[in-house]
């Protein structure tokens, strides 16, 4: 990836986590007509759980921004250590939730999407237009690899923000940095799967298979990352050959 491309692609990857964040809000409200009825469902059958795992998803895909601005770092280090503690209890929280959630999933998934006439009128777009077969139903066990999927993303959310704070609190900065980075791109799970869903659902004419996948792809993310973090590493050893 050639320099010229980085702003352009950082303030796109900042406006999709802002405008997540701000549609994710709609969770908060059982009632809002814009919800599947899977997601009407999980707020009534998991009260604390389900808006405790959105909000926390919120503020750590919002304020977790925040902890990439070098500026803030440098001048404002005090802000900058409270919003980190923020990102940790919230992922530590909706961690927790994550993996609560994670076995009622799929059953959710096959309630709320064989709603035909609720897809229409949330999304606007009839099932057929997506290449799906009229009428299609679903069972729980079609989407048996999302609980999985779910519960390992959690526990990796878990464990590797642990591991940044872990090397924060030992002033290992650099290190600190290289785990916020992984950490962040499994936050960022919460963009990335919405963007993946629907043209997956174009491709392969499947609901199930196409958001068993989607639900998968965190670990594309990690692999980013990985990647981003062992390039700026390669950049530093190179400038201090040069220097």
């Amino acid at each position: 990836m050639k320099r010229p491309f980085q702003l352009p692609l950082t303030v796109l990857a900042c406006a999709l986590a802002l405008l997540t964040s701000l549609v994710s809000l709609r969770y908060l409200a059982p009632s809002h007509p814009y919800l599947m009825e899977f997601q009407v469902a999980a707020v009534f059958r998991h009260p604390f759980w389900f808006p405790a795992h959105i909000a926390c998803g919120v503020l750590t895909l919002s304020f977790g921004l925040l902890q990439f601005s070098n500026r803030l770092r440098a001048t404002r280090p005090a802000i900058h250590r409270a919003i980190g503690y923020v990102y940790v209890f919230a992922v530590l929280i909706g961690g927790i939730a994550g993996l609560r959630l994670a076995p009622d999933t799929p059953s959710l998934l096959a309630g709320g999407l064989s709603d035909e006439s609720r897809m229409t009128s949330v999304y606007g777009i009839r099932p057929s237009v997506w290449g799906l077969e009229p009428g299609t139903t679903y069972s729980a066990q079609q989407f048996k690899p999302i609980a999985y999927s779910f519960a390992a993303l959690a526990v990796a959310w878990l464990f590797i923000t642990g591991m940044a704070l872990r090397h924060a609190l030992r002033r290992d900065f650099a290190t600190h940095r290289a785990w916020m980075i992984r950490s962040y791109s499994l936050t960022f799970a919460a963009v990335s799967v919405r963007l993946l869903v629907l043209p997956l659902v174009m491709v392969v004419h499947d609901l199930a298979l196409a958001t068993n996948v989607a639900l998968s792809s965190w670990v594309l993310n990690l692999v980013v990352a990985e990647f981003l973090i062992r390039r700026a590493q390669a950049r530093q050893v190179t400038r201090a050959a040069h220097a």
